[in-house]
This record gives C-alpha cells, structure tokens and sequence, in this order.
C-alpha cells in the first residue's frame, strides 16, 4: 500500500468532498478523544443523542476552498478514507480515475441538485438524502399535471444511480 502526499489530499480531497457535503453521511458522529467543546469553539454546531455528539452535514467547516478547520478537524473526519483513496493506495486506480470517478459522480449530484430546486427543495444546508425525503414527502398539487410526477420518477432514478455509485466507489 502506497502513501499519499499532503497535496494529494489537497488536489483530491479538495475537489470531492462527498464526505463533507451530505451526500455520503448524513451526519458525524464524534469519537471519545473528541472535545465537544474544542469543537463548539471552531463553529461547529453539535447535537447529543443516546449520550453521543455528532454533526449534520454538510459539515459548517467545508468551504469551497476545502475544509477550513482541516487540522483541527474531529477524529472520525481524519480517519475516514473512501473506497476511491483504498483503491488509489492499493493501485487499483490512478489519480486521473479517481479525478474522472469524482467529476461523473458529481454530475448526477448536480443533475439531482436541479431535479430537487425544481420540485421545491433547493435548501443547502441539509443532505441531499433529507432533501430528496422531504420532497418525496410533500404532497402532489395535482394542478400542475404530470411534471411533478415525472420529476419525482427522474429523481427516484438519478438517486438510485447516485446510490449504486457511492456504494460501488465510495463507500467502504
């Protein structure tokens, strides 16, 4: 298994971000050796839950330059490492794949994103799996024919794909 250079992380890490932007987990539970109050200093909004704290994504810290508290970041966020970053150590992959793996993913992402605004939900800071709940969840105006039903039939797909794809690459 090979290593990985701080700008490797930074090049690819930095342009996926499917860890960070609610489309693989739509929340992050802390470890033991996390401060909940550390993290509540850098701006993270925690929750507490059958005695756990943990975060919704997408995480408050990712911007678009990556993440802005990334050497502060919790323990699970440093440990986790998709599929794409296993494949690459084990040189199943090379970066160029991982780049075109990340780019196609996020095509269907951005192809989900318009299908949702579309449908009434164009809320960024939920997941995409709650906002794809929500709008199924809202009632049909049967006023406006047969468009909500084809969005939400494209939508079901395009998810699905999306779903297929995190499992087969991303996803460990």
């Amino acid at each position: 298994m090979k290593e990985l250079d701080s700008a490797f992380y930074e090049r690819v890490c930095g342009e996926c971000g499917l860890c960070c932007d609610g489309t693989l987990f739509a929340d992050v539970r802390l470890r033991e050796e996390d401060d909940p109050k550390d993290l509540l200093t850098l701006g993270f909004k925690l929750k507490r839950r059958k005695g756990f704290y943990f975060f919704k994504q997408p995480c408050q810290a990712r911007t678009e330059q990556g993440c802005k508290v990334y050497e502060k970041r919790p323990n699970r966020c440093q440990a986790f490492e998709c599929r794409q970053l296993l494949d690459l150590k084990d040189d199943v992959v090379t970066e160029a794949e991982v780049l075109d793996t990340i780019r196609a993913t996020k095509e269907i992402i951005g192809q989900i994103d318009e299908l949702l605004a579309r449908a009434g939900d164009s809320r960024k800071n939920k997941s995409l799996m709650q906002r794809y709940e929500h709008v199924l969840s809202e009632p049909v105006d049967l006023s406006e024919g047969e468009e909500p039903f084809e969005i939400r039939g494209e939508l079901s797909g395009l998810m699905e794909e999306l779903d297929e794809q995190l499992n087969e690459k991303f996803r460990v």
